[in-house]
């Protein structure tokens, strides 16, 4: 019960100071906190999805989404050291979107949005990247849509890159791990 006693080393302490808790860990350990975020990301992706389709698509878009505040209470049965680490805690996703897109002989997508380390992988894997990114891989500069202000993937100073084609699209990812929170790059054009 490592976080149990974690948690409670830092509660005898009264130190004052804030207790890092490692959502990934969370995640992996709680199946039914995994299940109801993931139902979470899927909600988030589909009202991302219908707002961009919505909007006009020669105009730079951007917008926040924020998941309701949802209480989970770690059993026992599930996992005795959150039980006793935690118990119960509120949970929320924040997300900012920005779209750029652009009408011709092919429809291009251009996504730049900062994520929680925690959902990262959710994210990619949902997205079909199902092999790992390739650290250090870039697969497009700053200069490719130098009029569209935030594209900015050239100030990323640690990056992890990968391509994805489908029958229907190809798209190339980039992550800037360099922050405390991902910033993802996402270009996808269609076939």
């Amino acid at each position: 019960m490592t976080n149990a006693a974690r948690h409670m080393r830092h509660y005898l302490n009264n130190t004052g100071t804030p207790l890092n808790v490692n959502v990934d860990q969370m995640l992996r350990d709680l199946d039914g906190l995994q299940t109801r975020v993931q139902t979470e990301i899927e909600t988030a992706k589909a009202e991302a999805n219908s707002r961009i389709a919505a909007g006009d698509p020669t105009q730079h878009m951007r917008f926040a989404l924020e998941g309701q505040r949802r209480n989970y209470y770690a059993t026992k049965s599930e996992s005795q050291d959150w039980f006793f680490a935690l118990g119960g805690f509120t949970y929320w996703y924040t997300a900012e979107i920005e779209v750029h897109t652009e009408s011709g002989i092919d429809t291009l997508i251009v996504l730049r949005f900062a994520l929680d380390q925690s959902a990262l992988d959710s994210f990619l894997t949902n997205a079909g990247y199902t092999e790992p990114l390739k650290e250090g891989f870039r697969p497009f500069s700053s200069q490719e849509l130098r009029d569209v202000p935030w594209w900015n993937p050239d100030e990323a100073k640690e990056v992890m890159g990968g391509f994805l084609n489908t029958s229907d699209w190809a798209s190339e990812v980039m992550v800037d791990v360099s922050g405390s929170q991902p910033v993802v790059y996402l270009k996808t054009h269609d076939l």
